[in-house]
């Protein structure tokens, strides 16, 4: 069987891709780690290249993969570079950089620069199609916007797998949506734990005392003052954090970083 490779930058839908391939029947896989092992078999030239016998089709794969001598590997496999709007691309990615740093902790991709990303894109497709063109492996390569209209998405990779679509639906996963979801209830959650059950403590501030105050005094005044600070600083964080959620959601501009 002819193998199948999805060489779209990430955020572009290619887990949900990559699983409506495994409904189609063939054997795939999506992971970055062991993508980066056929990566460095294919950019060194190496004959044999990790998980060929185990796998049909590969997704994720990084995107520095040498795409030359992919083809020259692999002459007669089929690509696919899964696509979308650049803007809601840059959207997602950056809901992807906040679910990093508020859910899951990682500690890979935390930074957002968006010109870098729009230039990496831009570059990445330009790339690809110019290989493809100057090689003269056009009829091998799919290129296809699975998130605008996913049906007719699936309809097309089916047609060009050339394997029986059966009626099969495109499936949604990792999606931004679902990581806003997660970031929301992360934010409740620490909002809850921070002010449940406390008690606003006596304000010594209110009345001038008539002597200096004990030590007891002093240092209550002090942790009043930092509880406050800290009250405030979190309150500020979670509106603002709630208010950028809703923009992404309904795709408004999103500029956290200047572009010129």
């Amino acid at each position: 069987m002819r193998k199948v490779f999805g060489i779209g930058i990430n955020k572009t839908g290619t887990k949900s891709t990559a699983q409506f391939v495994k409904q189609l029947g063939l054997r795939t896989m999506h992971d970055r780690p062991n993508g980066k092992s056929i990566r460095d078999a294919i950019n060194r030239g190496k004959r044999a290249v990790p998980f060929m016998f185990s796998n049909d089709a590969f997704f994720d794969l990084p995107e520095d993969i040498d795409h030359e001598r992919l083809l020259e590997r692999f002459p007669d496999a089929r690509y696919i570079m899964t696509t979308r709007d650049t803007k809601q691309w840059v959207d997602s990615r950056i809901i992807h950089v906040l679910h990093n740093r508020t859910v899951t902790g990682k500690r890979s991709w935390t930074e957002i620069d968006t010109q870098a990303w729009r230039r990496e894109k831009e570059e990445h497709e330009s790339r690809v199609r110019e290989t493809f063109k100057r090689l003269g492996k056009l009829d091998q390569l799919l290129i296809v916007d699975v998130c605008s209209d996913p049906d007719k998405a699936a309809q097309k990779i089916a047609d060009f797998l050339e394997l029986p679509r059966n009626d099969i639906g495109f499936p949604r996963l990792n999606t931004g949506e679902r990581k806003l979801q997660q970031i929301s209830e992360k934010f409740k959650c620490s909002k809850r734990s921070s002010f449940s059950g406390t008690k606003k403590p006596p304000n010594y501030e209110e009345s001038e005392p008539t002597s200096t105050p004990p030590m007891s005094h002093r240092l209550g005044q002090n942790l009043l003052l930092g509880f406050r600070q800290a009250r405030k600083f979190l309150t500020k964080y979670w509106n603002l954090t709630l208010a950028f959620c809703e923009r992404v959601r309904f795709q408004s501009p999103i500029l956290l970083k200047r572009e010129e």
